[in-house]
C-alpha cells in the first residue's frame, strides 16, 4: 500500500530514507543464523488455523504466557490473536505461523504483522514533533498497523555507535518482561520480585508491603521531543548489564541481599515451568538492537505520547529465537481517521539526567493530561 508524505507547515521534505519491508543484519559481524526455518517449528493445521486449541503455534504462546507467575499471567481471552485482532499486551511475545505450517499465508488467522499494512497512514509534519504518522481510516482496537523495521545490532556494535541512536529499538524480550511486571507491581504498590519468582514469593512481597504500610518490616518503599526537532531521539534501548547490576537497576537497589538472593535464586515452587534467560542462552547471550535511522520503514517516523494509542507487541515470525522478535505496532485503542498515531518510547524516570546537556534533552510535546514533560 502506498503511503503519501504531506508537508503543510513549511518547505521541508521528508527524511531520506531507503525503504526496506524488512530487517537485515547490519554488516558480517551481526550472526543472525537463527532467522531461518530451521529455528521455527509449525503447526499440522487444515482450517486456516481458525482453533486457537488446535494450532501447534498459538499453543506456543499460550504455553509462554502460562510460564509468568500466576499474578502477571493474563486470562484467556485477553492475549493473542482473535480473528487477526491482538487481544491484549502479550509480555511474552506471540508466535505467529511460518514456512514451516502447512496453513495459507494469506487466509491463516495466525499471520498478521507478516501481512501488508492493511489500514491507509499517511506520513506528515506535525506542528510541533516533527514529523510524524497520521490514520487515514478509522482503525479498530487491537488492529495490526505497522512493523519497526531497519538494520539488526548486537548490542556490542549498538554501545560503540555513540551518537547515532536517535532509531534505536531494543528487541531484548527479557528486559520487556521485567519491565511489564515492574510496571504491573508498581500500579499495585508493590515491587517488583524478579523473573521466575513464584506466586508465594509474590504473596510473600504482597504481605511484606502490607506490613510496611502498618509502620512494621523494613523501610522498603515503591517508586512511584526535544528542543531540536530533528533528530528525534527514538533510543528506547535499555542496556542488558543495567538489569543486570543492582548499582545500575533502581528496583533492585531497594532490596537488601537476602531479597536479591531469592530473586535470583530458582523458585521453589513451579521450578520445572519457570524459564531462566541467563540458563537457556548461557555464554551466546549476545542482545539485538533495530536502528531504523538510513534504511527502515514507515514505523520509525511514530512519536511519542504519554497516552498513546499505539502500542509495541514482540511477536516471532521468521525464528523462535527469543532474542530476535519482531517489534509491531498494534493499536490499543479505538483510533478516528485524522488521529496521530503514537507510542510510549518507554523511557524510565530514572533515565532523567539533571546534567544532561540543554541540547541532547528529549522532551514530550504530547499535550496529554498526564504529560511528564522532560523524558530525557
Amino acid at each position: 500500500m502506498p503511503i503519501p508524505a504531506v508537508n503543510t507547515i513549511d518547505n521541508d521534505e521528508p527524511p531520506k530514507l531507503f525503504y526496506c519491508a524488512r530487517r537485515f543484519p547490519y554488516n558480517h559481524q551481526v550472526d543472525v543464523k537463527t532467522i531461518s526455518r530451521d529455528y521455527c517449528s509449525g503447526c499440522s493445521c487444515t482450517d486456516d488455523c481458525s482453533d486457537p486449541l488446535k494450532c501447534e503455534c498459538q499453543q506456543l504462546t499460550v504455553s509462554n504466557v502460562q510460564r509468568l507467575a500466576k499474578s502477571f499471567r493474563p486470562p484467556p481471552g485477553e492475549y493473542g490473536y482473535s480473528y487477526r485482532i491482538l487481544l491484549g499486551k502479550t509480555i511474552t511475545g506471540v508466535f505467529e505461523c511460518n514456512d514451516n505450517c502447512g496453513c495459507q499465508q494469506k487466509r491463516c488467522f495466525n499471520r498478521v504483522v507478516q501481512q501488508p499494512i492493511r489500514y491507509p497512514i499517511q506520513i506528515y509534519k506535525t506542528a510541533q514533533s516533527g514529523w510524524g504518522v497520521r490514520a487515514l481510516c478509522d482503525i479498530p482496537a487491537g488492529a495490526f498497523i505497522a512493523n519497526y523495521v531497519g538494520a539488526l545490532l548486537t548490542d556490542s556494535i549498538a554501545d560503540a555507535l555513540q551518537g547515532e541512536d536517535e532509531y534505536f529499538a531494543d528487541l531484548d524480550l527479557n528486559d520487556a518482561v521485567e519491565n511489564e511486571k515492574a510496571t504491573t507491581l508498581e500500579k499495585c504498590g508493590y515491587l517488583d520480585m524478579g523473573i521466575g519468582s513464584s506466586d508465594e514469593e509474590d504473596e510473600a512481597a504482597m504481605s511484606k508491603k502490607d506490613a510496611d504500610d502498618d509502620g512494621l518490616g523494613s523501610d522498603m518503599s515503591s517508586s512511584s521531543s526535544s528542543e531540536e526537532e530533528e533528530p528525534k531521539m527514538k533510543k528506547i534501548r535499555r542496556k542488558h548489564k543495567e538489569m543486570q547490576n543492582e548499582e545500575l537497576n533502581p528496583r533492585r537497589k531497594k532490596l537488601n541481599a537476602a531479597e536479591l538472593e531469592k530473586i535470583d535464586a530458582a523458585a521453589a515452587v513451579g521450578d520445572d515451568t519457570v524459564f531462566k534467560w541467563a540458563d537457556y542462552f548461557g555464554e551466546n547471550n549476545t542482545l539485538f538492537v533495530v536502528d531504523a535511522k538510513k534504511k527502515g520503514n514507515v514505523g520509525r517516523f511514530l512519536n511519542h505520547s504519554c497516552d498513546p494509542n499505539v502500542q509495541v507487541q514482540h511477536v516471532f515470525v521468521d525464528t523462535h529465537d527469543l532474542r530476535l522478535p519482531w517489534s509491531s505496532f498494534f493499536a490499543i485503542r479505538n483510533i478516528k481517521a485524522g488521529e496521530e498515531l503514537c507510542w510510549n518510547y518507554g523511557y524510565s524516570p530514572e533515565a532523567l539526567d539533571p546534567d544532561r546537556p540543554r541540547h541532547r534533552q528529549l522532551f514530550c510535546k504530547c499535550g496529554s493530561a498526564n504529560c511528564r514533560g522532560r523524558l530525557l
